[in-house]
């Protein structure tokens, strides 16, 4: 008897998919391109919605495509990692029955990682007991710091379901660990969750702890979190202090940031033993006050300045890493005009000169306001005195002695 021949089915190509490319029977059908779906629903929402057709034919046609049981087991294992990336939970519960492999994306990642990645936590909760929750990708990131990097809104659900099966403490390739990566994205209540399995003091390749991280992203919640069991005096490879890193880099206001956070973030390290870190000098000899000016951090100067009378008193116009000088040097005019009322009068005069009046118009229209009370004062002074003289000489005795 005749067998009848197993249908031509093509290999799976998840580039040339694009949305839509199913039939009723589940086929691939005739749809435009990849490269059309992606100018029109953009590149990301594309490539997921191409690995979402991969993984919904069913495991009949995965039949037709293996000839042998590790054939199946490879193409179960290549469609778990597809089902993972984009929270099919269905699918990776079916295809977990068939034993796949676990296999890794061209980043290394494995399917637990993808999902902890996107906090599909369904997911997430199928493919634990199955996968080694320390195992980690190219750049040796684990699963649970792929979790804390995603940022997704699940971000903290996913890292409680990986933190009991996973050592926290372990490092990248860079030396980071899932609590710095929280502290540096602004995730404060996972630094709170992590930090009982956390080590304060670990530092990563640079020399930033978790409180330094936190600082440069003006975090000022992570930073009340994390200062009672930080070693205040850590400095990192830059000789920078938690206080100098907040004011080391220009940091970019995310949505639903603004300017008071980092007010805030100053003000919670100022109220520590970090008083004393103010007049501190980094390897390239700048004090925060001259990092704040070097950037236009005006608010922050307003807060600083008070704390450093001293060292703006004592300024001299021949170190070209003092504040103003810095400021100068940076044309962050506000700040230099902020700085120039705490200078020695002489210098203020002379960077007046040389900057010019428009770059300090308040400064110059204080100057000039002075100038003018100075000049009203001496001219009433003078008037009294030549008043008391006239009222003086008139009031002597006139002619000669009576006889």
């Amino acid at each position: 008897m005749n067998s009848s021949p197993l249908p031509v089915v093509p290999a799976f190509d998840p580039v040339s998919l694009s949305p839509g490319a199913l039939d009723a029977q589940g086929a691939p059908s005739a749809v435009p391109t990849a490269q059309s779906a992606s100018r029109e629903i953009g590149e990301e929402e594309a490539f997921a919605q191409r690995w979402e057709i991969q993984i919904r034919l069913r495991p009949r046609h995965a039949d037709l495509w293996a000839e042998s049981e590790s054939d199946r087991r490879d193409l179960a294992g290549s469609r778990l990692l597809a089902a993972a990336k984009i929270g099919a939970a269905v699918e990776v519960a079916e295809l977990l029955k068939m034993n796949p492999l676990m296999k890794k994306d061209q980043f290394g990642s494995t399917a637990l990682a993808v999902a902890a990645e996107a906090s599909h936590l369904d997911c997430v909760r199928l493919l634990l007991p199955v996968s080694d929750a320390n195992e980690v990708d190219e750049v040796g990131m684990t699963p649970l710091m792929l979790c804390v990097c995603g940022k997704k809104e699940q971000s903290l659900e996913c890292a409680r379901l990986l933190m009991p099966r996973t050592n926290v403490k372990k490092k990248d390739e860079e030396g980071w660990d899932a609590l710095m990566c929280a502290a540096t994205n602004k995730l404060s209540d996972l630094v709170e969750f992590l930090l009982p399995q956390s080590d304060l003091s670990a530092k990563n390749d640079n020399g930033n702890t978790a409180l330094m991280l936190a600082a440069q992203a003006w975090d000022s919640r992570s930073v009340q979190v994390l200062l009672p069991g930080s070693d205040l005096s850590q400095i990192n490879s830059w000789k920078q202090t938690p206080l100098a890193m907040m004011m080391s880099f220009t940091t970019l206001l995310r949505q639903g940031e603004s300017e008071i956070d980092r007010v805030d973030c100053l003000r919670a390290l100022l109220a520590t033993d970090l008083r004393d870190q103010v007049n501190a000098r980094d390897a390239d000899d700048n004090t925060p006050l001259a990092l704040a000016a070097m950037h236009g951090y005006v608010d922050c100067l307003e807060i600083l300045a008070p704390l450093c009378s001293r060292l703006l008193a004592e300024m001299s116009d021949q170190d070209p890493q003092n504040p103003c000088r810095v400021a100068e040097a940076s044309k962050k005019w506000e700040s230099l005009e902020f700085l120039a009322n705490w200078a020695p009068r002489e210098m203020a005069m002379d960077i007046l000169k040389r900057v010019g009046a428009e770059k300090l118009p308040k400064f110059h229209a204080r100057i000039e306001a002075e100038q003018l009370r100075t000049t009203i004062e001496k001219a009433s002074v003078d008037a009294l005195q030549g008043g008391m003289v006239v009222e003086a000489e008139s009031s002597a005795p006139k002619g000669g002695r009576r006889l």
